[in-house]
């Protein structure tokens, strides 16, 4: 998500198109909330594993963070 501001015209626009999209990141920068009830859009969060050895791996997108990161943050999970 590093080019988080186009991303922010992208996936929604996606979204519109009816077009099926994965968005898969570190969870290192905040998820916009409004991501959330955009259909057919998906998010993803890649972890390495338990926090001791996911920390190392991939800081500043350490397990804290990445939970700080998607708070609060609800979706729907695909069934079966």
């Amino acid at each position: 998500m590093v080019r988080h501001r186009e991303l922010a015209r992208i996936i929604p626009a996606l979204a519109e198109m009816k077009i099926f999209t994965l968005l898969v990141t570190s969870g290192v920068i905040p998820i916009p909330t409004n991501w959330m009830g955009l259909p057919r859009v998906r998010v993803a969060i890649s972890v390495d594993g338990l926090p001791e050895h996911h920390d190392i791996r991939r800081k500043p997108a350490t397990y804290e963070r990445i939970l700080k990161n998607i708070e609060g943050l609800r979706g729907e999970y695909p069934t079966g």
